[in-house]
């Protein structure tokens, strides 16, 4: 019967069928062979389970992090935290970092932290310099934030799974989830300060020129500030 099952799944997903409604086809098709349960009775456990009022609050969460990202106020969040760490070693980056563990305070899910803050952010590390790889680490890794930010998607179907309080689970998130953040800002600091000591020791005392210094680390963004080139940007989302 379990063989069954499978096969009828795989065969569903391979005529392109989504996932979701593939595990529906392969049980209820189960359900009519096997005919030890009632097809109702299965049917109307399915749909209780989705009459919980706690899990009302995921799909909020997520609309207001996309109103969050998509208008104004993701972007002037962003901006405000570039002006205030961009010009410290690997600042940028940094800012990708804590703009994460915001907007995971906002939204709760670390798949559409990575989407909405990398599409915004990944284009511009690249346009300063920072390698491609690093710049997508570092969001990636600081996406799994929002995991112990609260309001999290997860703590909240833990909580209902387990019987857990979800206040108290939120309120142990938080320490957690702050450490979290200051130890990826402090990987961000050490990797760029160690990338580039080869060419900033001597930045305040004059370096020659901009263009000579990045020509020397053209892998890793140039932190002269006595150049107008220099000028760190402010990251725009894509159009």
């Amino acid at each position: 019967m379990t063989l069954l099952i499978i096969a009828l799944f795989i065969a569903a997903a391979l005529f392109s069928i989504p996932i979701a409604h593939s595990l529906v086809l392969a049980s209820v098709a189960g359900l009519l062979i096997i005919d030890r349960v009632p097809v109702h009775l299965a049917v109307e456990q399915m749909i209780t389970q989705t009459q919980s009022f706690p899990l009302i609050a995921i799909p909020f969460f997520m609309m207001t992090g996309a109103l969050m990202v998509s208008g104004r106020l993701g972007q002037s969040l962003v901006n405000l935290l570039t002006m205030m760490i961009g010009r410290v070693h690997g600042g940028p980056a940094q800012v990708g970092v804590l703009s994460s563990t915001i907007f995971g305070g906002v939204s709760g899910s670390a798949v559409a932290d990575a989407s909405a803050i990398g599409s915004m952010l990944i284009p511009w590390l690249k346009k300063l310099g920072y390698p491609a790889p690093f710049a997508a680490g570092t969001l990636a890794a600081a996406a799994t934030i929002d995991i112990l930010i609260p309001p999290s998607i997860p703590m909240i179907v833990y909580a209902l799974v387990s019987g857990a309080s979800i206040g108290a689970l939120f309120v142990a998130g938080i320490l957690p989830g702050l450490l979290m953040c200051g130890g990826f800002m402090l990987v961000c600091y050490i990797k760029v300060a160690v990338a580039t000591s080869r060419v900033t020791p001597h930045r305040l005392s004059g370096a020659p020129s901009c263009t000579s210094c990045c020509m020397q680390a053209p892998r890793w963004p140039c932190l002269c500030s006595s150049s107008s080139s220099c000028a760190l940007a402010l990251p725009h989302r894509p159009r």
